[in-house]
């Protein structure tokens, strides 16, 4: 709920900071990357967001300064300069990156506040990302070996009994497969 209440206040100021004091159009900030992002707090790796900027008439703006803001508590983190905001231009592309996005140790959901600035226009825009201790993609690889093994140690079982029933004549040889102990484990 805090943080419902956090994004709607921070997007309703900035929304206001944008739409107050504008003579000559507005800018629209649209997210590219990092919204919905989930970072990695036990490698502190984070996802770096990145914004398109462009004017009322839907054309590009290079060189407008884009600011990202990172909450100043609870789950958040730090960019480059070690700093909670830091400035970026837009290149030939409209496209600005807050280049270098570490998270910090608290677990949650955060909202990264993006304002754009250029030539007397404004616009904003915000990036929601989640902090986690989640295992990452490699717990998943172990997952599937440890799937693949159970699985060819059953269709090994599966054969052995139906080449030894459909043998014929004789009494059936008894067949025996062990697969080993199976250990499943957490994270490293």
């Amino acid at each position: 709920m805090k943080f419902r209440i956090y994004l709607f206040s921070t997007a309703l100021l900035l929304l206001a900071a944008s739409a107050f004091g504008q003579t000559r159009g507005f800018l629209k900030v649209a997210v590219v990357d990092g919204d919905g992002a989930f970072n990695d707090i036990k490698n502190k790796i984070g996802h770096p967001p990145s914004v398109e900027v462009r004017d009322e008439s839907n054309d590009v703006v290079a060189g407008a300064e884009v600011e990202f803001t990172l909450p100043a508590l609870g789950a958040g983190g730090t960019f480059t300069n070690g700093q909670r905001s830091m400035k970026a231009t837009t290149d030939a592309r409209g496209i600005a990156t807050a280049e270098t996005f570490r998270p910090n140790p608290t677990e949650g959901r955060f909202a990264i506040a993006v304002a754009a600035t250029y030539q007397g226009k404004q616009g904003a825009a915000i990036v929601g990302q989640s902090n986690t201790m989640a295992a990452s993609s490699h717990s998943n690889k172990k997952l599937w070996i440890i799937l693949g093994v159970v699985g060819g140690g059953a269709a090994g079982a599966i054969l052995a009994t139906h080449s030894s029933s459909s043998s014929g004549g004789g009494a059936a040889a008894a067949t025996s497969i062990s697969v080993g102990p199976v250990i499943v484990g957490g994270p490293r």
